[in-house]
Formats: structure tokens, C-alpha cells, sequence
């Protein structure tokens, strides 16, 4: 799951915002 919200981060780069949080998500999870 992780990396299918990773893969789907960068097609958003135009919403850093968003996208970061997400980021920062995925990461906290895998951690």
C-alpha cells in the first residue's frame, strides 16, 4: 500500500501541499 501512495505522490506534485502530508504519512507508517 505504501508504495502505491508513493507512486501517486509524485503524479501530484502540483499539490505539494497535500502531497507532502501524504508523504510524511506513508513515511510515519513505514517507520
Amino acid at each position: 500500500m505504501p508504495k502505491a501512495a508513493s507512486v501517486r505522490v509524485p503524479a501530484s506534485s502540483a499539490n505539494l501541499g497535500p502531497g507532502f502530508d501524504v508523504l510524511a504519512l506513508a513515511l510515519d507508517l513505514h517507520l
